[in-house]
C-alpha cells in the first residue's frame, strides 16, 4: 500500500516524463522532437527503426509517455532485454499516471495497456524504418 501510495505521489509530480529522461535512458538511439504540427520520437538502435508519431503542436509529453510504455511493455528490440527486465523509475512513474485505465499487477502488462490507451487517446502511429539500398522504407505497425 505504501509503494503504491508513493507511486502516486511520483505520478502526480510529473505530469509527463521530460525528453531528457528518454535520452537519459537510450542514448543516442533515441530522437525526440516537437514540429509544429506532430510529435515525433524515434528509436533507432542500429540500422533500423521503430516511429511513433502523434498529432498536435502540445503532444510531445504524451508521445513520450507513449515511448517508454511501448519500448518496456511492447517492443521486441534485443537491445531492450536488459531495459524490460530492469526498468528505470520512470516507467513505475508513467505507469502510475495512467494506473486508472490500466490496472494490471504485472508491470510489462500495464506498460502494454498504457501504450494501448495513450495510442487511442492521442491518435499516434506507429512504424517500422528500416533503411534499404539507402532508401528509407517505412511501414505502419498495427498495434491495438
Amino acid at each position: 500500500m505504501k509503494r503504491m501510495l508513493v507511486l502516486c505521489l511520483i505520478g502526480a509530480a510529473f505530469p509527463a516524463i521530460a525528453s531528457s529522461e528518454l535520452e537519459k535512458a537510450f542514448g543516442p538511439a533515441i530522437s525526440v522532437k516537437q514540429q509544429k504540427s506532430r510529435a515525433v520520437v524515434e528509436y533507432c538502435p542500429d540500422n533500423t527503426c521503430e516511429r511513433y508519431v502523434a498529432p498536435g503542436s502540445r503532444s510531445l509529453p504524451a508521445l513520450q509517455d507513449f515511448a517508454l510504455a511501448y519500448l518496456f511493455g511492447v517492443s521486441e528490440y534485443y537491445y531492450l532485454k536488459q531495459f524490460q527486465e530492469s526498468p528505470s523509475p520512470t516507467v513505475a512513474v508513467v505507469l502510475a499516471q495512467h494506473r486508472s485505465e490500466c490496472a494490471q499487477s504485472e508491470p510489462r502488462a500495464a506498460a502494454s495497456c498504457v501504450a494501448r490507451a495513450l495510442l487511442k487517446q492521442h491518435h499516434i502511429k506507429v512504424s517500422r524504418v528500416r533503411y534499404d539500398e539507402g532508401a528509407r522504407v517505412e511501414t505502419p505497425v498495427e498495434f491495438k
